[in-house]
């Protein structure tokens, strides 16, 4: 059952209500904020909620050096991996995903972070696999058939 996630996105203005509006599984949505600025996102859906939290900028370049080692350890085809480091070198978001929801409805889950992950064409970390932004997985267990 997904608890965490996150989603490494190369624009940051595809976040925002015209994005979230466009996905119909999503009922409302309200910032978060921390120390009088914006932290993140709520998002409330029948089947739970996801919190979206903006890692922090000077907390970004660490955590995608730590996103490169690991694509370098589990995307064992070159191209591929080519392609998933030219891709993470052009992230300027991560949103870390809180997911709740109820055992019955991992799956909606899973589409729903799919889904918005397509819509931001962003990497998905989830399962400690790396997808793409069509859902295929680029390295890590999700990979092993």
């Amino acid at each position: 059952m997904p608890a965490n996630a996150a989603i490494y996105i190369a624009d940051p203005s595809i976040l925002g209500s015209r994005t979230l509006d466009a996905i119909g599984e999503v009922q409302s949505y309200e910032g978060l904020t921390r120390d009088q600025q914006a932290s993140g996102l709520q998002l409330r859906l029948a089947w739970g909620t996801v919190a979206l939290n903006f890692i922090p900028s000077g907390q970004l370049q660490d955590h995608l050096a730590g996103l490169r080692s690991y694509a370098e350890q589990v995307i064992e085809d070159e191209n591929t991996l080519v392609y998933a480091l030219a891709r993470i070198s052009h992230v300027r978001m991560c949103l870390g995903c809180v997911i709740e929801h109820q055992p019955d409805s991992e799956s909606a889950a899973q589409q729903f972070l799919f889904r918005l992950n397509s819509e931001l064409n962003g990497l998905l970390f989830l399962y400690d696999s790396i997808f793409d932004r069509d859902g295929q997985p680029l390295g890590g267990p999700a990979t092993v058939e």
